[in-house]
């Protein structure tokens, strides 16, 4: 296979700074995640174990990401140089990070796949977590070293000129091998999980199943309805462009779909932030901690100094809670406690700042259901009652 055609100065200016910027916005989004984990005790089931996994996994790949040589370096590799240590070290860095980070999203779907399905109880699934770790490091590991058995000439700039080091583009079967065959293997195993999934929430719907249940498996959804499509998004341009350089044996080289491939390559960890860390329990955590904040730093401050600004945190944070607005399962375990049980407080709802008697209607129940499932509620997600009939296979 040809050497690519290197693009102009500037072409390579304009790529490395997009894909650099994309690289620290996912180095800060899976930090943020890992730093939620660590702080919020409550957070920490066997699900948000995974994301926080995956998170770490896109963090070492984001360092790796900012680990590449100079210009000048790849001009010597590429004039017949010798490869640097930072060379080597995205090379195997990130050829290693990039498939674990990949295989964590299978990883997610096969548990959610064994608890829903299979009815595993939670607390088995979680012992598979050690066999989870060692598959998704040891094969990419293993598919790391495969390329020494042609000789380390594999590794070096990954297209031409262009700034980063990987597998040489002289070897495109070890470029399939290495990634895009696992990646792809994944990418339809995920979305699997999540047509079967979509099919088996519309034979409870079907069957008249209760709100408590189609509400359960709503938020199931909500969680791995973004599995497949972060994993297209991130490396669909990338595919393509392997796929058009393997079948023209590198004379094509489109700069618009090299700009794609490079930029979104490097967005997965803020997706898989934004998809996975954004969740409700997430949300409701983080703002607890800033309306806390801003009553402490409201007391340094002297703000509350006068009138009733001076009453217990507390009360005060029950006030903001009450003007916040939305509907926390939260909020509904404090009416439980403040009721004492005398009230069904399933049938309450708050919002607008006001608490008021959830009205009926069409669709209405799944709506009110979902404010009293918690998101990550695994312990009682094996005990969702399973369509009778048979729903066929996918």
């Amino acid at each position: 296979m040809a050497t690519q055609t290197a693009y102009s100065d500037w072409q390579l200016r304009l790529v490395s700074g997009f894909s650099e910027t994309v690289s620290a916005f996912s180095f800060c989004g899976s930090l943020f995640i890992l730093v939620c984990y660590a702080r919020y005790s409550e957070l920490r089931k066997y699900s948000f174990t995974l994301i926080a996994c995956l998170s770490a996994t896109d963090l070492l790949n984001q360092i790796f990401d900012f680990m590449s040589p100079s210009p000048s370096d790849i001009d010597g590799i590429v004039n017949g140089g010798p490869l640097t240590g930072r060379c080597w070290a995205q090379a195997l860095g990130n050829g290693i990070l990039e498939l674990s980070s990949v295989l964590w999203t299978g990883c997610i779907a096969y548990t959610l796949n064994r608890v829903i399905f299979f009815r595993d109880k939670i607390q088995a699934v979680e012992k598979t977590l050690p066999k989870l770790l060692a598959i998704v490091f040891g094969v990419p590991i293993i598919l790391v070293l495969l390329p020494f058995l042609q000789g380390p000439q594999v590794y070096g700039p990954a297209g031409g000129h262009a700034p980063w080091c990987w597998i040489r583009p002289e070897f495109p079967q070890w470029v399939f091998i290495c990634f895009y065959v696992p990646l792809w293997i994944t990418m339809i195993y995920n979305a699997f999980v999540h047509l079967r999934t979509v099919r088996q929430l519309k034979g409870i719907r079907s069957q008249g199943g209760d709100a408590a249940t189609t509400a359960r498996f709503q938020l199931i959804m909500q969680r791995l309805k973004f599995y497949p499509f972060i994993l297209l998004i991130v490396w669909g341009p990338a595919s393509v462009n392997r796929i058009l350089e393997a079948v023209t044996e590198g004379r094509v080289s489109l700069f618009p779909l090299y700009f794609l491939q490079r930029v979104f390559s490097s967005s997965q960890g803020l997706l898989n932030a934004c998809a996975y860390g954004l969740s409700r329990g997430i949300r409701e955590a983080v703002e607890k901690d800033l309306r806390s904040f801003w009553l402490w730093c409201g007391g340094k401050c002297g703000a509350g100094a006068s009138g009733g600004r001076g009453g217990s945190p507390a009360v005060s944070s029950l006030a903001l809670a009450a003007s916040g607005g939305s509907s926390t399962s939260k909020q509904q375990n404090l009416l439980d406690g403040a009721l004492g049980g005398a009230v069904d407080t399933t049938q309450v709802s708050v919002a607008g700042g006001s608490i008021f008697p959830a009205a009926g209607g069409d669709g209405s129940n799944s709506t009110r259901a979902m404010a009293t499932v918690e998101e990550d509620d695994e312990d009682n997600i094996e005990n969702v009652p399973l369509p009778q009939r048979p729903l066929g296979s996918i």
